[in-house]
């Protein structure tokens, strides 16, 4: 039977999290017909997530166990935390795969992207208008949150996105904000659209299932709106020039 492995750790690791009895759970995909048990195990804060399945996954499958094993961990952990009236996280460090070899796990964007604003020559500026900005530096927290929990990501990115429109147009109605930080950014209103639209269940409690390849292009098109908007606040905010900067469509 294949067997994957997560390793990890509570945080703050002073609260001692202990969850050792807790069986095994019978799991099927919804997406597939992959099934299998997961194991939850947490000693002294220690984390070992266990999903034996029932074949072989696919790349993408590989990666929803992932999630669905990080999202079962951190419910449990919220349980506790909330019952102590405290803040926990958990962090997922290393994968034991199939073939037993481990791993670092890292959380990141599908395609690697050279982003403008956070030319090591600019870091310091960038520093700056962060620590000044408290929701600018919120929506770049969102950003980078949605990749390490996917089943949040769509509406991490969306509130994101809004907040940056926000940012840029504060004081007006909300219908005419999103024209200014369109104008602002160069940003055509399907390319945004595409990211408000996908949001629109979660954003309102529906947690219904949102295809990878829809949450990995929301996920890759709010990266480039948050280093547009970084862009911005470095050049005074002020819009971004047509000549720089093509529309984005």
């Amino acid at each position: 039977m294949p067997t994957l492995q997560l390793l990890g750790r509570v945080v703050p690791s002073t609260i001692q999290a202990d969850i050792t009895d807790l069986p095994s759970l019978n799991w099927k995909s919804d997406r597939s017909d992959l099934s299998g048990t997961f194991s939850y195990n947490c000693k002294s804060s220690n984390i070992h997530l266990i999903a034996n399945l029932d074949r072989h996954p696919t790349y993408e499958e590989q990666a929803f166990v992932i999630s669905v094993l990080l999202d079962g961990i951190q419910t449990l952990i919220d349980m506790i935390a909330f019952r102590e009236n405290i803040y926990a996280t958990v962090i997922i460090e290393k994968m034991i795969d199939i073939d037993g070899t481990e791993s670092t796990l890292i959380f990141r964007l599908n395609e690697f992207m050279s982003l403008k604003s956070m030319r090591p020559e600019r870091f310091g500026d960038m520093v700056n208008i962060l620590f000044n900005d408290l929701p600018a530096a919120i929506a770049l927290h969102d950003v980078i949150t949605s990749l390490y929990r996917r089943h949040l990501s769509v509406t991490l990115c969306a509130r994101a996105v809004e907040a940056i429109r926000n940012n840029i147009a504060s004081g007006i109605k909300r219908e005419k904000q999103w024209p200014i930080m369109r104008a602002a950014l160069k940003l055509d209103e399907t390319y945004v659209n595409y990211i408000t639209d996908a949001s629109k269940a979660p954003r309102h409690g529906d947690h219904a299932f949102i295809p990878g390849d829809i949450a990995r292009e929301v996920q890759s098109r709010t990266f480039i709106i948050m280093d547009r908007f970084l862009e911005y606040k470095l050049r005074g905010s002020t819009p971004l020039p047509e000549d720089e900067f093509q529309t984005l469509r």
